[in-house]
């Protein structure tokens, strides 16, 4: 039992990790946004353009990095469902 639970804890964790990203995923894009708006509507290369610039293109990463990262967690769950499935079959079988 003490495997099924540290499955269960495991597979809740993951699941915690994912719903973060989304968050992050979501906040990155609504500011790369905002700041690729703030470029466009900007009349001269001033300061302002230029930190909105330096900003897009750090939120752009962190977007990236959350979709990578999102898609690997995704995965570990997939293989944690998979794992307690066939620990669940092994049992009733058992």
């Amino acid at each position: 039992m003490p495997a099924a639970t540290e499955e269960t804890r495991d597979t809740a964790r993951i699941m915690a990790r994912i719903r973060m990203l989304r968050i992050v995923a979501l906040a990155s894009l609504v500011l790369f946004v905002a700041c690729d708006i703030v470029l466009a509507t900007s009349l001269e290369m001033g300061s302002l353009a230029l930190g909105a610039s330096i900003a897009a293109m750090l939120f752009f990463l962190v977007l990236l990095s959350a979709l990578v990262r999102w898609g690997y967690l995704r995965s570990r769950l997939h293989e944690a469902q998979v794992d307690a499935e066939l620990d669940a079959a092994e049992q009733e079988q058992g």
